[in-house]
């Protein structure tokens, strides 16, 4: 056999050290009997057979062998085998006990007292093979793992008492060997016992593999897992990470349940399709994510990265989350996509913190419209006031000198009621900016508002129905006109925008709590019992990129030329004078509905009243009318003239007031504009009354910023009258003047 050429699998080196031990090296051979007998490149059946009888004797001796020489150097077990086999055992033998620089042998006594150990022992733990054989078993290894062997031999020992003996069983155990420099150095061993001619436990043999190293890194990996997991789990983000290729979810962090309002258990082990359903997941726009479009499928299934996507997750309560998400997928070394995972952010607040920003910006920029708009009425209003007051005097002059059969006189009505709106435009445009302050006063509402309605029905077609429910009783403080004014630019409105196909106008009054929630917040509203208006109608709409700009000035959703543009401004100018809010809800092809909230008043307050007017009072007083527009000066005396008074007119401040020193007796009234050079109305009146204290003023002005009604009677002018001036009111004012003079002076 000597001569005979053959190779086998069993070759020397460190790798054939995964043989468990050397006990199992004579099953090895057994068991690969049919590998060695092919290995033999010979014809001959009967040479196989010898060989493989030759092999089944190989084995009994190893194992006599062992037993007999456990105390011996395990070299001598090769001397006696024979040919070919005797070099194939020689050389696998050699590798596991010499060749080795990671796995030591060893074998003990029953009692765990040491009787062999392989070389390879002082490379890996320092001590010499002496040094290893008279040291204890107990001493070699930490506590843990000393407590680790005795109990696995207690219970192998326990096997062996109850159960039929097992040639080839064996245990593996990881244990911490101590190094002779005081480190320790990990193994896993595994071992089986030595057996005496009956079967038998009589000793031990095993081998140990050094797992340092992989001990190190498997600690390593463990903390780096651990802190990643902790990482992940304290971030203030939601993380969900799911398997692939089903998109499963494995992993979410306890941000990601805060955020869904969910226990982990509705989290995991959810089929991807069920994941918009489950997690309530929306477009901005509110619409329903589609499964393969959420962050995290696409991730998973197309290994699309995703960034900063705005998602709606519902939660069970109803409460609405924003979260803006992020993912990624997970590829290993071989850049094959193993799982995914999405990190999203909770910016609720944020998104409401915006909302709140937006509604604020939107605020002052109508604020700022309106401030430019004020600017260029209060630069217009004066010289347009003055115009009108002519215009208009002019006319009620000329009308009272007609009878009313002639057909001019009703020339002259249509010329003072043109005049009377485009004064009315002023001071529509004056309130809009809110250039003008208005008295205001309890008024109750639910009368005007059956008042408007009355009104309104006469100029609606018939197509249109006309419901109202009046179930509030409450005060508001304005003033008449205006709660008038505000219904009828509203009803007008609803009314044109059902005009072709007919429709119904509902206006609604009711009581409401307002309280501190955000949408009243965001609309300037402090918390407390309002009047809440409503004015509806089935028209065709308001398209919402509009819906912003129905309250700007001069925009209109009407043709050209049948609107002004004024009439909802002018509504959102007084709404907000009254401290109040005004907003719009509408879709094309299904209605408005535009919202007023008042602040409510006491209902015991006292309500303002309509003064019952006669005819103009008259007088045989002397008044001082000064203006420096000499058709004003003109208009104003033949209407005092025509009252019964004596007038003195003047078209400068500084003569009227040269006049007034010479004969401060002469006059029972001063009548002065406001607005004038070199000396202004109010300047004139304070140093006629500090010549004469008791001397009434009456101030007129068409627009002034620096005094209004309330300041000029504050500093002693008795009557303040805004142009354009009409005949009846200024009898009136000039009536009031003369019977309930002041004699207070005016402050420097």
């Amino acid at each position: 056999m000597e001569n005979l050429h053959y190779q086998t699998t069993f070759e020397p080196g460190p790798h054939v050290t995964s043989l468990d031990t050397l006990m199992n090296l004579a099953g090895e051979l057994v068991r690969n009997r049919n590998q060695l007998l092919q290995a033999i490149n010979c014809d001959d059946k009967q040479l196989l057979k010898n060989t493989s009888q030759g092999i089944d004797k190989v084995t009994s001796e190893i194992q006599e062998q062992i037993i007999r020489t456990q105390s011996q150097p395990m070299s001598t077990l090769f001397d006696t085998l024979p040919g070919v086999v005797k070099d194939i055992v020689r050389q696998s033998m050699t590798g596991l006990l010499s060749d080795s620089n990671s796995d030591v042998f060893w074998t003990t006594d029953i009692d765990m007292n040491i009787t062999y150990v392989s070389p390879s022992v002082h490379s890996i733990r320092g001590y010499s093979v002496e040094e290893i054989i008279s040291m204890k078993v107990k001493d070699q290894l930490t506590p843990e793992s000393w407590s680790l062997a005795k109990k696995a031999l207690k219970e192998e020992l326990e096997i062996e008492r109850k159960q039929e003996k097992h040639m080839h069983r064996s245990r593996a155990l990881e244990l911490e060997f101590r190094h002779k420099d005081g480190s320790t150095v990990w193994s896993e061993t595994r071992m089986c016992f030595i057996r005496g001619p009956k079967g038998e436990a009589i000793g031990i043999l095993g081998v140990s593999h050094d797992i340092t190293k992989q001990k190190q890194s498997e600690e390593t990996l463990a903390k780096t897992r651990s802190l990643l997991l902790a990482a992940v789990e304290q971030t203030p983000a939601g993380v969900i990470i799911a398997d692939a290729p089903d998109v499963q979810i494995l992993l979410a962090n306890s941000a990601a349940l805060r955020i869904r309002g969910q226990a982990t258990v509705s989290l995991t082990d959810i089929p991807m399709e069920l994941h918009p359903q489950n997690w309530q997941t929306y477009h901005p726009d509110g619409t329903l994510f589609k499964p393969e479009d959420l962050p995290l499928s696409r991730a998973v299934i197309d290994g699309v990265t995703s960034e900063n996507i705005p998602i709606i997750i519902r939660r069970n309560d109803g409460e609405k989350r924003w979260v803006l998400a992020n993912a990624a997928p997970i590829r290993n070394k071989e850049g094959k996509i193993v799982a995914g995972v999405v990190v999203f952010s909770d910016i609720s607040e944020q998104r409401r913190a915006e909302e709140e920003r937006r509604n604020l910006e939107d605020q002052l920029r109508r604020a700022q419209k309106m401030e430019a708009i004020g600017t260029l009425a209060g630069g217009i209003a004066h010289d347009f006031n003055n115009i009108l007051s002519a215009i208009m005097g002019y006319a009620e002059l000329s009308q009272i000198s007609l009878s009313e059969e002639n057909k001019v006189s009703g020339y002259l009505s249509e010329i003072h009621r043109a005049a009377n709106r485009a004064a009315e435009l002023t001071r529509q445009i004056l309130t809009f900016s809110r250039q003008t302050d208005h008295k205001l006063k309890p008024v109750i509402v639910n009368v005007i508002v059956k008042e408007v309605l009355k009104l309104i029905r006469a100029t609606l077609p018939a197509t249109i129905e006309i419901k109202q429910e009046i179930k509030s009783d409450a005060l508001v403080s304005g003033t008449p006109s205006q709660i008038h004014q505000i219904l009828m630019n509203l009803c007008t409105n609803a009314g044109y925008a059902m005009q072709e196909e007919g429709g119904v106008l509902t206006v609604k009054l009711t009581d409401i709590k307002v309280d501190d929630n955000v949408m009243y917040r965001s609309k300037g509203l402090t918390p407390g019992p309002y009047l809440n208006l409503t004015v509806s109608d089935t028209g065709h709409g308001i398209a919402s990129d509009m819906l912003d700009r129905v309250f700007d000035p001069f925009f209109t959703t009407k043709e050209r030329g049948k609107g002004t543009g004024m009439g909802l401004a002018v509504v959102h100018g007084i709404v907000k004078s009254y401290g109040g809010t005004i907003y719009v809800k509408s879709k094309p092809g299904q209605g408005s509905v535009f919202t007023v909230l008042l602040p409510a008043l006491d209902s015991n307050m006292e309500t303002d009243s309509a003064d019952d007017r006669a005819a103009p009072p008259r007088g045989n007083e002397h008044i001082l009318f000064v203006d420096d527009e000499p058709v004003l000066v003109e208009v104003g005396e033949i209407m005092l003239k025509r009252l019964g008074y004596k007038v003195t007119t003047r078209t400068s401040s500084v003569e009227a007031l040269s006049l007034f020193r010479e004969q401060p007796d002469r006059f029972d009234l001063l009548i002065t504009e406001m607005t004038m050079p070199h000396l202004t109305g109010y300047k004139l009146a304070r140093k006629m009354i500090n010549i004469r204290s008791t001397i009434p003023v009456i101030l007129c002005t068409g627009f002034s910023k620096l005094i209004d009604e309330q300041d000029a009677k504050s500093l002693g002018i008795s009557e303040f009258i805004m142009k354009p001036i009409v005949l009846n009111d200024l009898a009136f004012a000039v009536r009031r003047a003369l019977d309930h003079g002041t004699d207070k002076q005016l402050e420097e």
